[in-house]
C-alpha cells in the first residue's frame, strides 16, 4: 500500500470535486469537499482545485477579515487603525517572526462547533457533518448550517463560548513571544464572532483571519470572507493563503494545527516550524511530512520561545 492510501491521499472519488481554478492570487487551491476528514484528504499531488477565483463574495456590513488582496496591502494594515476586533501588531520592521495559529482544537477546546452541534442544534436536524464527510456539503457550508440552525439566541450561543477553554495566562504567552520577536496569528476556518469572543475573555488581542459571522434575529450566520484571494469555496477562509502572505513578510513563520484542513498551511513551513496533532498529526505521518507533535498549545510556545529568529 502506497504512503497515503489509508487516508484517501491518492483517492480520487467521483462527484467529490468542488471545481477546477487558479485562485485569485495565482496559486492553485488544494481543497476538496470532505477534506476535514482522512478519507476525504485532498490529493495533493493531483493538484485537486476549488472554484475559489470563479466565486464572488458580498463583503458583509461588518467583516472583521484582516485578509487583503496582496502582501503588500496586508503590510499596510500595520500602519492603519484597526477595526474593534483587530489587534495591532508589531511594526514589519519589528516583526522578525510570526506564529500562524489555528484556534478550534489548537488554541482553545473543545470546539465550537462540537458543542452547538452536542446542545443547541433541535433533534431532527440533518446530520450537516455526515453530509459534509460524504462530499455532500462543503466545509464552511456544514458548519454554517450547524450554526444557523442552532436554538436559544445569543445567550445560548456565549453560552457555549463559556464552556470553551483557553490556555491560563494566555497574556503572558503572547506578551513573551512577541518580546522575543513572534508575532501571533490566528486562522480559523470557523467564525470570527466567537473567536473574537473569546480571545477577548483572555485579554488578548491579535489579528484574526477566520470567516465573518453575526447574531441576526438570534441566529448565529456566519458568511464568506469578502477578499477571494484568502478565500478557498472549501472552508472559506484559505489558511496556506495566509501563510504564504506572511512567508513573504519575514523570514520566519511557524504554523500549529490539528486538523486535516490544516494541511496545506502546515506543508509550507520548515519542519522545526511546523507543529501538529490530532488529524492534522495522522495527516503528516501518512504523507511522510515531518513535524512536532504537541498536546498543549503553550508546549508550541515554549518550542518557539527556544528557537532564535533574525
Amino acid at each position: 500500500m502506497r504512503r497515503g492510501d489509508r487516508l484517501g491521499l491518492h483517492r480520487r472519488p467521483a462527484g467529490n470535486l468542488v471545481g477546477s481554478c487558479v485562485g485569485a492570487s495565482g496559486d492553485l487551491c488544494h481543497h476538496r469537499r470532505g477534506a476535514k476528514f482522512p478519507d476525504h484528504l485532498v490529493d495533493h499531488r493531483r493538484r485537486l482545485v476549488c472554484r475559489c477565483a470563479e466565486s464572488t463574495f458580498a463583503r458583509p456590513k461588518d467583516s472583521v477579515i484582516l485578509a487583503n488582496q496582496t502582501p503588500q496591502a496586508v503590510e499596510d494594515t500595520y500602519d492603519q487603525p484597526f477595526q474593534r476586533e483587530q489587534a495591532v501588531p508589531q511594526s514589519p520592521a519589528q516583526r522578525r517572526a510570526v506564529f500562524v495559529s489555528d484556534f478550534d482544537g489548537t488554541l482553545a477546546r473543545p470546539d465550537f462547533y462540537q458543542l452547538v452541534r452536542k446542545h443547541l442544534v433541535p433533534r431532527g436536524t440533518p446530520d450537516y457533518w455526515n453530509e459534509y464527510r460524504a462530499g455532500a456539503m462543503t466545509h464552511f457550508d456544514a458548519l454554517k448550517a450547524f450554526f444557523a440552525a442552532a436554538e436559544g439566541g445569543e445567550s445560548a450561543l456565549l453560552g457555549m463560548v463559556d464552556m470553551m477553554e483557553t490556555p491560563r495566562d494566555l497574556s503572558d504567552h503572547v506578551h513573551g513571544l512577541r518580546a522575543l520577536g513572534w508575532e501571533i496569528v490566528i486562522v480559523s476556518a470557523g467564525c470570527s464572532w466567537y473567536v473574537q469572543e473569546l480571545l477577548a475573555r483572555a485579554g488578548v488581542q491579535l489579528p484574526v483571519f477566520a470567516n465573518p459571522g453575526r447574531i441576526v434575529d438570534g441566529r448565529l450566520i456566519m458568511e464568506r470572507p469578502a477578499d477571494p484571494a484568502h478565500s478557498c469555496w472549501e472552508t472559506g477562509i484559505d489558511k496556506a493563503a495566509v501563510v504564504r502572505v506572511f512567508q513573504q513578510q519575514t523570514h520566519t513563520v511557524a504554523f500549529a494545527g490539528d486538523g486535516v484542513p490544516d494541511f496545506d498551511a502546515a506543508r509550507l513551513v520548515p519542519a522545526k516550524y511546523r507543529f501538529a496533532r490530532s488529524d492534522l498529526a495522522a495527516a503528516c505521518r501518512e504523507e511522510g511530512v515531518p513535524f512536532r507533535p504537541f498536546e498543549q498549545w503553550t508546549e508550541v510556545t515554549a518550542a518557539l520561545s527556544q528557537e532564535r529568529v533574525c
